[in-house]
């Protein structure tokens, strides 16, 4: 409520530039990673099945240089959690 007052941010807002960067990159683990996590800090439970799919999807990614590697390794340790 505070930063939709302050910076006039709301949760659809951040849904759709969300959306935006996945289909600007849509091979990206890290975009996916991103959007997962702001789904569950935005929505909670009520999204987790959404956000479990993203991650499955950086998951399965085939990085392109060695930081999207990373993002890969973190997408695929945090689903055996």
């Amino acid at each position: 409520m505070i930063g939709k007052l302050t910076y006039g941010a709301s949760k659809d807002v951040a849904v759709k530039h969300f959306e935006s960067a996945l289909k600007l990159a849509p091979d990206s683990a890290i975009a996916c990673i991103e959007y997962a996590n702001a789904l569950v800090m935005l929505f909670g439970q009520a999204r987790m099945d959404e956000a479990v799919k993203l991650y499955e999807k950086a998951a399965a990614a085939t990085p392109v240089d060695a930081m999207e590697r990373l993002d890969v390794e973190l997408a695929k340790s945090e689903l055996e959690d």
